[in-house]
């Protein structure tokens, strides 16, 4: 039926022949090695990286908000303020229902005593800040008096070394000339060329040391005006408060009610209750903005390990939780001021809705304050000015190394601690 060739094939056909491909050239190989060897070799001299950390952060003012607080529970009855609305010092903002069981007109005592206890509270805090205040202000004064010493020092050293320099010059131009007529030989002009370099030199340290100085002195009054007001700031707050506190236990009427007054000039930044809305002791109710107009700040905290590598004028990257990075990408900043003191304990623990890593009692923590380059963010064509209370990530620029150096680094720091351990 079918001829014998078709047969033949249809038995054949999933048979083939092996094909061998040529291999790959070992010069090509060679060749491709070395320009890989090559490009790793420049990529680990040539290169560099620049360790950084990142830390959050909180937006401030100076002056700051002042915070509306509630000292007991009770329920909002009703608020006389919106938001936006600008107060007055004493204008009534909420009216709240203590829900305070009277008799023949008397408050609940308890509820005195409670209210007692918080302005005597408010009133050990803020002795302790004062304390805190002028022992941190002391210090920073004492160095700075060093400093300004020193720099006193070294300007008059540097005129009488100016002086002598003019005069070791004189003597090199006669020198000079009296070699020229043979009258020196050329040992006592080496000599005077001698002294004229070193007078030099001398001078060029005092000067460097006078530029030092003055840095410090400059920096150092810086700190001693930020923690001033830093201190200052806290203290109105809890003077506010205390204030609060007593304003509410005297116009606490028989019938439990009791109004809640603006303790600050300002602008409502923001309501936190509702009408109808049950409250404790404590909670913040309102948030007055005292100076709309002020610029805004980056409040952060720093180990101690990452302040030797930090300077007033740095530059940082910003990324603000509101605007998220992936969309309106980081915000340019600089360093405005660094704490030269450690930061006290209830200061970290009144910051823990920035980072909880505050509570580690291991380290010292130092703060910083950030300025950014814009106080506003562009969002759909608007302009979104910055709110105080914003949360933040700040990435801090530490050592640039290049990439053989931190690879060694782990050998560096193996023969420092033989070497020391060999010292001891």
């Amino acid at each position: 039926m079918f001829r014998k060739e078709a047969i033949e094939y249809q038995s054949t056909r999933w048979e083939g022949k092996a094909v061998l491909l040529p291999g790959i050239p070992f010069a090509f190989i060679i060749l491709l090695s070395t320009v890989f060897i090559a490009s790793i070799s420049i990529f680990i001299t040539k290169g560099s990286y620049t360790r950084r950390v990142i830390v959050h952060g909180e937006v401030t003012t100076f002056p700051g908000s002042v915070n509306i607080s509630a000292s007991m529970q009770g329920t909002v009855v009703k608020s006389f303020v919106n938001e936006g609305d600008r107060v007055k010092k004493g204008d009534a903002l909420f009216l709240i229902h203590s829900g305070v069981s009277t008799q023949s007109g008397l408050v609940d005592e308890n509820k005195k005593k409670e209210i007692a206890l918080q302005i005597n509270s408010i009133s050990v805090m803020m002795a302790n800040l004062n304390s805190s205040k002028k022992r941190t202000l002391a210090a920073l004064t004492t160095q700075k008096d060093h400093y300004q010493s020193s720099f006193n020092t070294s300007s008059g050293l540097l005129v009488q070394a100016e002086r002598e320099l003019n005069q070791i010059e004189k003597n090199v131009n006669d020198y000079r000339s009296y070699q020229e007529k043979g009258l020196v030989t050329k040992d006592q002009m080496s000599s005077q060329n001698a002294l004229l370099y070193q007078q030099q030199s001398n001078v060029s340290d005092l000067v460097a040391r006078k530029s030092q100085d003055q840095v410090q002195v400059d920096t150092l009054n810086q700190q001693i005006q930020s923690q001033g007001a830093d201190y200052d700031h806290q203290i109105y707050q809890l003077e506010q408060q205390k204030y609060e506190l007593e304003k509410e236990k005297l116009n606490t009427e028989a019938e439990g009610n009791y109004v809640i007054e603006a303790t600050a000039d300002g602008l409502i930044d923001s309501i936190n209750t509702a009408q109808g809305k049950m409250i404790g002791a404590g909670d913040v109710l309102a948030r007055v903005q005292q100076n709309i107009h002020s610029p805004c700040y980056l409040e952060t905290w720093v180990p101690d390990e990452v302040l030797p590598y930090l300077a007033i004028g740095q530059r940082v990257n910003v990324s603000y939780d509101a605007f998220t990075y992936e969309k309106f990408g980081q915000f340019r900043a600089s360093i405005s001021a660094i704490s030269r003191l450690p930061a006290s304990k209830p200061e970290l623990l009144s910051k823990q809705t920035i980072a909880h890593e505050f509570y580690d009692d291991k380290k010292s923590w130092y703060k910083i304050m950030i300025k950014p380059d814009l106080q506003s963010v562009q969002v759909h064509g608007k302009q979104l000015l910055l709110s105080q209370g914003a949360k933040a990530q700040i990435s801090l620029f530490l050592e640039k190394r290049h990439i053989y150096e931190w690879l060694l680094s782990p050998f560096y720091e193996m023969k420092m601690s033989v070497t020391d351990a060999g010292n001891e």
